[in-house]
């Protein structure tokens, strides 16, 4: 069976055994450039619907599951997940009131994510972007991981609330909720080193900025008052690299450090280490303390040319890391889920 004839068998064999379904075909796009082709599940008069990734359950079949197993393990996900496209649920999602200390915040990039980004509320931050989800973790025991709807054009517009308040809010909650945690490379590192701890002079003097869960933790950066609290740390100006969208690298610029040793390796870094749905950017950032200004680190470099001297490079100190930063989320998810869901 190819993988035309698995997705019509399939799409028979669901509508006959969940009759009151409606099912349709559709493409997934997500955000990480990240898209499959699926079908949708939904009940019939409603807007929600459980996503069965069609890529996902064929990779199933070619790994030498039966079809029978994986029809089951379809009908179990939206059976498990039937209370997700209820209008009660629907009702509870379009109202602000009751998702306001739901919302939580994802740091994207935009070069890939920009077809994505216009259709839905996000707040800038140079390249990057920050956007906006409804965590619903808790309420939904059958599914893996993190559980979030992303907030739509269309959903703020059910709102009725600004794009600043809705970024204000989440942000606020998202901070309470999954507070930033900075730490030195030399603590991330003697974590990984248990059994031969590192001298002190091998130690690169980076901090490690991401959340407790280190899921989606590089959007600490747009948490309120992040910039300045690093900034005292550092005693002024810091380089912001982006190691994925699970963490950020903070470097103290101390006036000799050039910027493109330190993109040269982000992007390194990235095609060898970096899964392609978890990169943020192949960009680094800086963060100018006297003027809080955060920003590119060439458009820092443009903005205050002939005030530095010669810089050197720093590549060598911080080459390891990228290295063993794999090991720091075992449970990350690596592949696209088999399910989704869908507004």
């Amino acid at each position: 069976m190819d993988y035309n004839e698995f997705l019509f068998r399939a799409q028979e064999d669901l509508a006959t055994a969940m009759p009151e379904k409606v099912i349709t075909r559709e493409t997934v796009n997500k955000l990480q450039g990240v898209s499959y082709e699926g079908l949708a599940v939904r009940q019939e008069g409603t807007s929600i619907a459980v996503m069965l990734n069609m890529e996902a359950m064929f990779a199933k079949m070619e790994g030498g599951a039966d079809y029978r197993q994986v029809l089951s393990d379809m009908l179990n996900i939206v059976d498990n997940n039937s209370v997700d496209i209820s209008q009660k649920e629907m009702d509870f999602i379009s109202d602000y009131n009751q998702i306001r200390n739901r919302l939580t915040v994802d740091l994207v990039g935009q070069d890939l994510n920009r077809d994505r980004l216009k259709d839905i509320p996000h707040f800038d931050m140079a390249d990057l972007s920050v956007v906006y989800r409804i965590d619903l973790t808790d309420t939904m025991e059958s599914m893996d991981g993190r559980t979030s709807v992303l907030v739509t054009n269309q959903l703020l517009e059910r709102y009725g609330v600004s794009p600043e308040q809705l970024h204000q809010d989440a942000v606020e909650n998202a901070s309470r909720q999954e507070p930033a945690v900075v730490r030195s490379m030399g603590m991330v590192l003697a974590g990984m080193n248990a059994l031969s701890p590192l001298k002190e002079e091998d130690i690169p003097p980076v901090l490690v900025a991401t959340n407790p869960s280190m899921m989606f933790g590089a959007s600490v950066v747009a948490y309120p008052g992040f910039m300045e609290k690093a900034a005292e740390q550092f005693q002024g100006n810091f380089f912001i690299l982006p190691s994925s969208v699970h963490e950020v690298l903070l470097l103290k610029d101390d006036g000799q450090t050039d910027y493109r040793d330190l993109e040269t390796m982000v992007y390194h870094i990235n095609r060898t280490e970096v899964e392609p749905q978890e990169r943020l950017s192949d960009h680094v950032y800086h963060y100018d303390s006297r003027e809080k200004v955060f920003e590119l680190a060439e458009k820092y470099e443009a903005r205050t040319q002939g005030r530095g001297e010669q810089r050197r490079s720093v590549l060598d100190d911080l080459k390891s890391f990228g290295e063993k930063t794999e090991r720091q989320h075992p449970n990350k998810p690596k592949t696209a889920p088999s399910h989704d869901k869908a507004l």
